[in-house]
This record gives structure tokens, C-alpha cells and sequence, in this order.
């Protein structure tokens, strides 16, 4: 009996093990934080809950309206690049973003290599 216990106790743990090592990263805090509106921003910062893979993590962000212009086109912007540090990718933007609405798309791998994506947005008064 003592010996069929120790088995399961043991196959019940190394099944978890995959699950645990194929974990996505989860976006935990943002600045700006999603759906806020906020003063214009020279920087864009994302945490997740993992250390990150750089070469395959990264972001968009997408003027999606402007004031003033009814029928503004989603319009990327361009003029950066994107640095992944442990759990963190962070952008300092060569200016501040100007008023409007905007989308942050993001793409992160854990180390282990398990994608995630997701987005949100915010906007700069």
C-alpha cells in the first residue's frame, strides 16, 4: 500500500512538470495602463509574469484616432525599438505621443518559448 501511494504521489508530479514549463507569459502591468488616459508619454513600458525570450517578444503601438480627424486611419508608429530586460520590454519613444487614442499590440515567449499575444489600448490627452 505504502509503495502504491509513493507511486502516484510520484506520476502526479511529474505530470505537472510540462504544465509548469510550457506556462505563457501573462501581461501584468503596463504604463500607460490599459483603457487610461494620460499625459503625453515618451515611453512604453510592459511586465509580464516570466522572463522573456527577446528575439521573438516585442510590441506594435497604433494611432487608432486623433482629435479633431473624424475619419482618422489606424496609423502605426515607427521611430523605435523595443528592449526586452528579464520580464520587462520597454520603449522610449524619440517623442512624446501626441493626443489621441492608441492600441499597444504586444508579442512575448516565456524562455521555454511559449508564445503569448495580446492587446490594449489607452489614450493621451
Amino acid at each position: 500500500m505504502h509503495r502504491n501511494a509513493l507511486a502516484v504521489i510520484a506520476a502526479v508530479a511529474i505530470s505537472a512538470i510540462p504544465v509548469i514549463a510550457l506556462a505563457q507569459p501573462h501581461l501584468v502591468a503596463s504604463t500607460p495602463a490599459a483603457e487610461t488616459s494620460v499625459e503625453k508619454p515618451t515611453a512604453i513600458t510592459l511586465r509580464f509574469s516570466e522572463k522573456l525570450a527577446p528575439a521573438v517578444s516585442g510590441l506594435d503601438i497604433t494611432m487608432t484616432a486623433m482629435p479633431g480627424m473624424a475619419n482618422h486611419a489606424p496609423m502605426k508608429v515607427a521611430g523605435f525599438t523595443a528592449q526586452v530586460a528579464e520580464n520587462t520590454i520597454t520603449v522610449a519613444l524619440p517623442r512624446a505621443l501626441p493626443a489621441g487614442t492608441y492600441s499597444i499590440t504586444w508579442r512575448a515567449a516565456g524562455l521555454d518559448g511559449q508564445p503569448a499575444q495580446g492587446d490594449f489600448g489607452f489614450a493621451v490627452r
